[in-house]
Parts: structure tokens; C-alpha cells; sequence
């Protein structure tokens, strides 16, 4: 039975490597291949099946190590995809629970601001007519407290006036009065509204409109446009010191126009940068130790100036460094 297996299997196992040994020879050629058996010993013939036989289980062993190691590789993204999956239904679970907070929030304070409304109007108009002499004469005194009730509540009213828009404009789309209006007027306006903010503060104005601009108009909703023009200024007063410089530069950019907000105050750290635009997000401005208002002056210039087709950003070098506010607004054309 050798003799029959040595000649069966010498054939294979020198196919295996012949070219090996021979690599001046065509492997596939009989003649070479029987002279070449005929050359080797039982015992080389038995050592060359042991190598062959090692060989094998090497491989076999390698490819049941591979086969393990991709089971445990499967295994191991089958853990990764659950984690994942966990871990986005934990997401998704904690937007719908922040939506609904920021909801909850809004509609207090949407019903708060109409029961305020009412009351609020009668303290503002009363105050107005005392101030006004209507009532009788007051005396220096009377006067500067009659100012103070009137501009607080003032104050108050355009807080509410910015609750309620903004949940109107959450809920549908405003129809604004498109109108036009010279661009140095729209920034007049929006000026005029910060007037009580700068009262009383240190505060330096450098305002640049370019020349290309003179004659210029822009088309929009004139009393939405300057409320938002309003907000930006009045955020880069109220997280500036004293002794410190607003910068407001108007110019043109390809039939845009373009207003840049700088200021020397608090600036901004990267992470929130996008964030001052987010509904009642405030940044703690150092500045007695309060941010002002209820954070909601640039997320309703943001909605404004993105219904008219523009756009608002901030950018800033960092924390104490300042930062500048750009409004793009389309829809510049000649007076005629």
C-alpha cells in the first residue's frame, strides 16, 4: 500500500514545489516530474508529507483564528450599533424634552405678556399724561420720577412686544408692508431706539455709511427692519463698559447691504457664537453681574432679517476681545 501512495501522492506533493527547486523547468512536464521522483527517498518523500501536513494545520489553525477574530469583530459592532441606536433614542428623547420646555416657556410667558399688556398701557399712557403737564404742573422732582415710570415701562412693553412676535412668528409666517425707505433713515430709526439705553453711560459712537449708499433705499418692512437694527445695537451696548467704542459701518457688497455691529465689550467664546441667537440663551456679560433682558433681542433680528431674505452672524476673537454683529439684507435700489 506505500509504494501505491508514495507514487499517488509524490505527484501532488511535487507539484506543490517543484518550481521551488527547479526553477529552470516547466513543472507541468511529466518527464522532469518522474525524473525528479525518481531522485527522492522514501524518507524525503515522508518528511516532505510531514511539512506538507504541518503546513496545512498551520493554516487551518490561522484561518480558525481568523474566523474567531471576525466573530469577535462582529460581535463587537453588534454592541456598537445597540450603543448607537441608545444612545440616539437618549438624544432624541432629551430634544423632544428641551422642545417642550422651550414651549412650555414661551406660552407662559405669551399668556403673561397679554394679561401684562392691558395695565401696562394705562401706567405708560398716565404717565404720559403727567409728564406732559396735562394733569397740573409738577414739581422738578415729580417730573424726573414721572420719566423714570414711563421709560421702565416703555421698556416693559417693547419686552412683551418681543414675546409676542416671536411666538407669532413661530407659529406662521408675519405679513410684513414692504415698503422703501433711504438707507440712512433705517439706521437713524434704529438708532433713535437706544436712545435710553446710552443715558447716562460712557459710551463712544464712530457710525461710517458709504457714499454708495447716498440716494440708496431698501425695500422691507420698515418697522421690523429697524427693531432689528435696534437689537443689535443694543446688545453690543449693553455688554460693552464704559469708555468703551460701538462701531457701526453701512456699505454695500453687491447689491447688498451690508451692517457691521463692532463693539469693544465682554466678546465671545466660540461655543457661543451661534448660541446668542437661540431663544432666551444669554452669555454672563461681567457687567454687574447680569445679562440684560431676556435674551431674546438678537433671536428676533435673526428671524427678521432671515424673512427678509438676509442674514445675521457674530463673530468675535474670543473672550474680552469684542465682537462684531454683520447684517446682509437684500433689495437695495435706487430713490426714484
Amino acid at each position: 500500500m506505500l509504494p501505491y501512495l508514495f507514487n499517488v501522492g509524490h505527484a501532488a506533493l511535487a507539484r506543490t514545489n517543484l518550481s521551488d527547486n527547479y526553477p529552470d523547468h516547466d513543472a507541468t512536464s511529466d518527464h522532469f516530474l518522474g525524473a525528479h521522483l525518481e531522485q527522492m527517498s522514501k524518507k524525503e518523500l515522508i518528511a516532505l508529507i510531514h511539512q506538507q501536513a504541518r503546513d496545512a494545520s498551520k493554516n487551518g489553525a490561522r484561518l480558525a483564528t481568523s474566523e474567531n477574530e471576525l466573530a469577535e469583530k462582529d460581535a463587537e459592532l453588534s454592541k456598537l450599533k445597540q450603543s448607537l441606536v441608545r444612545a440616539n433614542l437618549k438624544l432624541h428623547y432629551a430634544q423632544e424634552a428641551g422642545q417642550a420646555a422651550e414651549q412650555a416657556k414661551m406660552n407662559f410667558l405669551t399668556a403673561m405678556s397679554h394679561e401684562l399688556r392691558t395695565p401696562l398701557n394705562g401706567i405708560i399712557g398716565f404717565s404720559q399724561i403727567l409728564e406732559d403737564g396735562y394733569a397740573g404742573c409738577l414739581t422738578p422732582r415729580q417730573n424726573e420720577f414721572v420719566r423714570d415710570i414711563h421709560q421702565c415701562g416703555s421698556h416693559l412693553a417693547d419686552l412683551i412686544n418681543d414675546i409676542l412676535t416671536l411666538a407669532a412668528m413661530e407659529k406662521e409666517t408675519p405679513n410684513f408692508s414692504m415698503t422703501s425707505l433711504e438707507v440712512k433713515r433705517l439706521i437713524e430709526k434704529g438708532l433713535e431706539s437706544v436712545d435710553d439705553l446710552v443715558t447716562g453711560r460712557d459710551l463712544q459712537f464712530d457710525i461710517k455709511i458709504s457714499e454708495e449708499l447716498s440716494g440708496r433705499s431698501i425695500l422691507g418692512d420698515v418697522p421690523s427692519l429697524s427693531r432689528a437694527i435696534s437689537h443689535v445695537i443694543s446688545n453690543a451696548i449693553n455688554f460693552t463698559f464704559d469708555q468703551g467704542k460701538i462701531t457701526i459701518e453701512v456699505s454695500l457688497n453687491e447689491g447688498q447691504l451690508v451692517i457691521g455691529v463692532a463693539d469693544t465689550g465682554i466678546g465671545l467664546a466660540p461655543e457661543h457664537r451661534e448660541r446668542i441667537f437661540d431663544p432666551f440663551y444669554q452669555v454672563r456679560s461681567g457687567i454687574c453681574g447680569k445679562s440684560p433682558g431676556l435674551g431674546l433681542g438678537l433671536t428676533l433680528a435673526r428671524r427678521i432679517v432671515e424673512l427678509h431674505g438676509g442674514k445675521l452672524w457674530a463673530e468675535s476673537e474670543g473672550e474680552g476681545k469684542g465682537s462684531r454683529v454683520y447684517m446682509l439684507l437684500p433689495l437695495i435700489m435706487p430713490v426714484a
